[in-house]
């Protein structure tokens, strides 16, 4: 009997190894001679696949818009790339030595373009980003907590400001989110957040609010073409929300600005930051929960030494 090649459907949801009609037409065709090309086909195939891999990168629509020429520009003609908007990935398949060569640049392209989340154990008025959040109340008067705090480090030009901003537009409510100059302090802009005073009575409100402030707050940086952001643990002060909750609360928001269609725009990194050491371990715990599924990688906030008090949201 002659060799007879086989096609292959991969479009379909199971593989399907059938011969050329060529085979089949062969004189003294045999069960046997069908056995063997069965077995001879699934070798040869098997021994083809293993000879290609892919792997996949996650990647939100702007992102991939962003990375898209250097990606083809990295991968040329040694694979196949595809993104999949419903999916949020971009997949590369190729031949295996060609995705040896080619995965470690992709990812690096793609990981620079998408949001970096960490929590930090800090003095969020001296931290060095493009914006802070300021717990802010609803006059934007800032007479205790965090928000005194941050008028201390900004100057007194900061509570010019914001009486100017709430003469004009009015007071906020709990969710809002107002950007100002960011006067005296490292950072350029400073996100005034107003969270929600908890109630027990309702706590599905609260939570819905303080969750419309973190996206607020982010979406006020990105609107300012900000690429990094510093958010306190919002109403877990002088507002009474359960820091337990609180932190829980701030993460799932964060992770769903990130997972947004929309994508994170302008913002590159959002960090948590506290200075009090039970705080910034819950937050740390919220955040490894929230975006367990991309294996975060976590290190430990050891206690400060000595007693130290700092300003809540």
């Amino acid at each position: 009997m002659r060799p007879h090649f086989c096609s292959v459907d991969l479009d379909q949801p199971e593989v399907k190894l059938s011969p050329l009609p060529s085979f089949l037409r062969q004189k003294s065709l045999t069960a046997k001679d069908v056995d063997n090309w069965a077995e001879a086909a699934k070798d040869a195939f098997c021994k083809l696949l293993a000879q290609y891999s892919a792997f996949e990168c996650d990647a939100n629509t702007e992102a991939w818009k962003a990375a898209e020429k250097e990606v083809l520009s990295v991968v040329k003609e040694d694979a196949l790339v595809e993104f999949d908007p419903s999916r949020q990935v971009v997949t590369v398949a190729g031949r295996a030595d060609d995705i040896k060569k080619i995965r470690a640049p992709v990812e690096n392209i793609l990981l620079k373009l998408m949001i970096l989340v960490s929590v930090s154990r800090a003095d969020i008025c001296s931290f060095k980003v493009d914006a802070v959040v300021n717990a802010a109340n609803e006059d934007l008067q800032h007479i205790g907590g965090l928000a005194l705090a941050l008028l201390k480090a900004a100057g007194p030009n900061l509570q010019k400001i914001s009486n100017d901003l709430v003469a004009k537009d009015g007071k906020l409510r709990p969710g809002d989110a107002v950007v100002t100059d960011g006067c005296s302090l490292p950072c350029r802009y400073v996100v005034h957040a107003v969270g929600p005073r908890y109630s027990d009575s309702d706590k599905k409100t609260s939570v819905f609010r303080l969750k419309c402030a973190v996206r607020e707050s982010l979406s006020q940086a990105e609107r300012a073409s900000c690429s990094t952001v510093a958010m306190p643990a919002i109403s877990s002060g002088v507002f009474g929300f359960p820091v337990e909750l609180c932190t829980e609360t701030i993460a799932r928001a964060v992770r769903e600005y990130c997972d947004d269609p929309s994508g994170p725009g302008s913002l590159t990194e959002v960090h948590l930051v506290d200075n009090n050491d039970a705080t910034v371990r819950m937050m740390a715990a919220a955040v490894s929960r929230e975006f367990s599924d991309l294996e975060p990688i976590m290190t430990v906030p050891q206690p400060a030494a000595g007693k130290h008090k700092g300003a809540a949201g």
